[in-house]
C-alpha cells in the first residue's frame, strides 16, 4: 500500500504565506473602488456634498492602492525568503484512502 505523507513545517509556512497573500490581495483590491468595502461606501455617501463620485474616488485611490500593493509584495517576498520554506506540491489522490474510504492529500516532491 502507498504511504500518505502529510505536510511538514515548510508546507505550513507556505500555507500561511498563501493565506496572507490572499487576504492582502482581497483588501488591496477592495480599496480601489467605492463598493469594495464598507468604509469606501461611507466615504462616497458622505462625500457627495464635497463632489466625491465613484470616478473621483477611483482616481484618488490609485496611488495608495498601488503603494500598498508594492509594500505587500516586498513583504511577502522577504517573508518567503526568511522563512527558508521550500514549496511542495500537494495533490488530491483518489487512490490514497483511509479505512473509511475518505480521500486524503497525497504528497509529491
Amino acid at each position: 500500500s502507498k504511504a500518505t505523507h502529510f505536510p511538514g513545517k515548510d508546507t505550513q509556512k507556505i500555507e500561511i504565506l498563501a493565506l496572507i497573500s490572499l487576504a492582502s490581495a482581497a483588501n488591496i483590491g477592495s480599496a480601489l473602488t467605492t463598493i469594495g468595502n464598507p468604509q469606501n461606501s461611507l466615504v462616497q455617501e458622505f462625500g457627495k456634498e464635497s463632489g466625491v463620485t465613484a470616478g473621483s474616488f477611483f482616481v484618488m485611490s490609485i496611488l495608495p492602492t498601488f503603494l500598498a500593493l508594492g509594500v505587500t509584495i516586498v513583504y511577502l517576498v522577504l517573508l518567503l525568503k526568511w522563512s527558508k520554506a521550500k514549496p511542495s506540491t500537494y495533490i488530491p489522490s483518489a487512490a490514497v484512502k483511509d479505512n473509511n474510504e475518505n480521500p486524503k492529500m497525497s504528497h509529491v516532491d
